[in-house]
């Protein structure tokens, strides 16, 4: 199946934006499609560069951008 993927969740603070990146790699990994990942209202601050985690956390916003380089990232605040 094809799917097309919704982030509304930042970055840090809430865990939405952590099951998306989980559920978009579990998609690939039994061999579905993603045609688009949209990142849209606080869903935003995932493509923020600036963004630096503790030491001791997972690096989302690192992970989402070496994520399937062929996915059009659209990011758009609403």
């Amino acid at each position: 199946m094809n799917y097309v993927l919704a982030v509304k969740s930042p970055v840090y603070g809430k865990q939405g934006a952590f099951l998306a990146y989980q559920f978009a790699q579990a998609l690939l990994e039994k061999g579905h499609a993603i045609s688009q990942i949209f990142f849209f209202q606080d869903g935003v601050s995932n493509g923020n560069g600036l963004v630096y985690p503790a030491n001791d956390e997972f690096n989302l916003t690192q992970a989402w951008q070496a994520f399937q380089p062929s996915i059009i990232f659209l990011c758009i605040y609403v």
